[in-house]
């Protein structure tokens, strides 16, 4: 999940319009990255960001969800990803060109 933090934190910082291209597997977060608006797993998104993966079958993102003892307490509870205002998540048909930023590019490290 480093590479994933990293390119958004990256592209957050440059002012562009950005991609990052996940590679086909399942990205795990198990800690919270952030406190913005709540909980939070990866770096709020403050700029114009798409984040591609492999295809909706071949690529996921998720939050591990450990089996806890009984009478232990559940780990912290956090979302997945924060959309600082005024930033707006794109339709599905929007960024189908390609952007004039290099696209950012995260492999599966585990």
């Amino acid at each position: 999940m480093a590479c994933l933090k990293t390119a958004i934190t990256q592209s957050n910082a440059n002012g562009q319009d950005n991609t990052i291209l996940l590679a086909a597997g399942v990205y795990t977060l198990d800690a919270i990255d952030n406190y913005t608006d709540g909980a939070n797993g990866l770096p709020s998104v403050t700029g114009a960001l798409t984040i591609r993966g492999a295809g909706a079958d071949l690529t996921t993102i998720t939050r591990l969800t450990p089996v806890v003892p009984p009478g232990q307490p559940a780990p912290p509870r956090f979302r997945l990803l924060h959309v600082a205002p005024p930033t707006q998540l794109p339709s599905p048909s929007h960024n189908r060109h390609a952007t004039p930023w290099p696209p950012l590019r995260c492999h599966r490290t585990a």
